[in-house]
């Protein structure tokens, strides 16, 4: 995995957008539309003052969450523009979906049978009730084959295939001719241009790449919203390679019917979930997604990386969904950040974050402790933590008293200071000791242990520091750089669900994020641990 983290950098100055003109901008204006306290628009997304954001009471959520609960448990699926050519999507899906063990059909008018499936010639032919239909046929004959689902009264519908918004003008026609379609029947739609979604507990898998190219991840509690395939699947491989399970995965491709929003709210209700994350090239209602995210972060995080940031980021969203990307991303980055939002910049971000944030619980003022086994280590930790602009962390005091009884525990020479250099010569018992003591250390909110060499320690240091989370309940951490051998430990702790990384600078990222959460929560005063 890639080492190197690409970072914001603020433009140079005169070109950089000064902070008295970010203060202004939580300034009272008001929307003359709606009477609604505003300060600056972003595209569709409003900074709005705290006092303005809608509570639960003022929404009407609870259709959308009920109809979203009925499109995630379907008991039957008919796949339509299934294909007798195993490489086919027609045909990959279909094989995904019969491993659910749901009532299964297709529809294909030159075939008796497919994988197993028995098939038909129309979705009219298809006995009993249908809960949902899955469209996988050249983007030409969508619309015939919607027409007939909504006369059908499927009220669930995916659109895999292509072609529509994100391919010009007659594609942009076309989809606002499915949403006509569509917009009366009380019909819900994913799509199109979508992997449509993936539910590891209930085997509902409709990806077009099968398992054997794709691994998927293991059941979990991350709901991961997408508005990218390209993304998606390079998540889904991270996540399966680094034990992070999926509760759901959703694409919202062109987003004709389904949004983030609605994503967003159910699975803020949705108990199995117990973080979110979402790629997001553009916003379908900004002031709604900020609403949303500011109630849902106090119940549990939610990742955010959004795209198209630069001019070309912009040009390119266009062009990949069809919609455009506009607005300042410095007042995204603001909206977020007082909507309780951990925003990332990197894919290699998405993959930290999500494990720090859904194994560990939030620091609320982020005094760590370091303890590693080479001095080096502890000297490139102490300069990041110390140096870096966007790192809130800080080198916790240990008291004397607490320094000389790590020192009388221990057979090898330390100072105790921290950053604690156990030296090269340290092993697991060392390590054990250290954070037992740690453990008491009052001053002490979380610890980022940095193995710089593996002399000494073996596999018994999962067990050591999985037993001082569980006996403290305070975040941990572990760097392990190095090649195939760290790797190999490293598998060790992500089974055990404990943060690992390949860099310093990396880890401390990660821990950083459980302070950002616990600063948030501190502040709306509805921080737990």
């Amino acid at each position: 995995m890639v080492e190197s983290r690409i970072r914001r950098r603020d433009p140079e100055p005169g070109v950089a957008l000064k902070s008295e003109v970010l203060n202004k901008i939580w300034l009272d204006r008001t929307n003359l539309e709606g009477g609604r306290s505003v300060t600056e628009t972003c595209g569709n997304l409003y900074v709005a003052k705290e006092s303005t954001l809608a509570t639960p009471s003022q929404r009407i959520l609870s259709e959308n969450i009920t109809r979203l609960r009925e499109f995630f448990n379907p008991t039957s699926i008919v796949v339509i523009g299934a294909s007798r050519e195993p490489s086919k999507p027609g045909n990959v899906i279909l094989r995904n979906l019969k491993k659910s063990g749901l009532s299964l059909y297709a529809v294909n008018p030159y075939a008796k049978e497919i994988a197993g499936v028995k098939c038909y010639s129309s979705v009219f032919d298809v006995p009993g009730i249908i809960d949902m239909a899955v469209i996988v046929v050249p983007s030409k004959f969508v619309i015939q084959e919607l027409k007939k689902c909504v006369a059908r009264r499927i009220k669930n519908i995916i659109i895999i295939s292509s072609g529509f918004s994100e391919a010009g003008e007659e594609g942009r026609k076309a989809e606002e001719e499915a949403r006509d379609i569509i917009k009366e029947s009380g019909t819900k739609l994913l799509g199109p241009n979508t992997l449509g979604m993936l539910l590891p507990s209930k085997k509902i898998d409709t990806f077009f790449v099968d398992e054997y190219t794709l691994p998927r991840p293991r059941p979990g509690d991350v709901a991961f919203i997408s508005q990218s395939g390209s993304i998606s699947l390079a998540f889904m491989d991270f996540a399966k390679a680094h034990n992070i399970g999926l509760s759901a995965f959703v694409g919202l491709g062109n987003k004709l019917d389904i949004d983030e929003n609605q994503l967003l709210e159910y699975f803020g209700e949705d108990e199995e979930t117990k973080c979110i994350l979402l790629y997001l090239e553009t916003f379908s209602d900004g002031r709604k997604f900020a609403e949303l995210c500011k109630e849902i972060c106090k119940k549990k995080p939610v990742i955010v990386l959004k795209a198209g940031r630069t001019a070309r980021g912009v040009s390119a969203a266009m062009s990949h969904t069809g919609r455009l990307s506009k607005g300042s991303d410095r007042i995204v980055d603001c909206v977020l950040k007082r909507a309780g939002v951990i925003r990332a910049y990197t894919e290699e971000d998405v993959l930290d974050y999500t494990a720090a944030l859904s194994w560990m619980p939030p620091m609320k003022k982020g005094g760590v402790a370091i303890v590693a086994n080479g001095g080096g280590h502890c000297v490139i930790s102490a300069d990041l933590i110390e140096s870096s602009e966007d790192i809130q962390l800080r080198l916790a005091e240990i008291g004397e008293i607490q320094k000389e009884k790590i020192k009388s525990l221990l057979d090898i020479p330390i100072s105790a200071t921290n950053p604690i250099d156990l030296t090269a010569m340290a092993t697991d018992d060392n390590f054990k000791t250290t954070l037992s003591v740690l453990a008491k250390t009052e001053t002490v909110e979380g610890v980022i242990v940095e193995l710089a060499t593996l002399q000494g320690v073996s596999e018994r240091m999962v067990k050591i520091v999985q037993n001082f989370f569980k006996n403290c309940g305070k975040p941990i951490i572990v760097c392990v750089p190095g090649g195939d051998s760290a790797r190999k430990l490293a598998k060790k702790f992500e089974a055990e669900k404990i943060p690992v990384y390949p860099s310093l600078k990396r880890g401390i990222y990660a821990a950083n994020v459980l302070l950002k959460r616990g600063m948030w929560l501190d502040r709306i005063k509805n921080f737990r641990r």
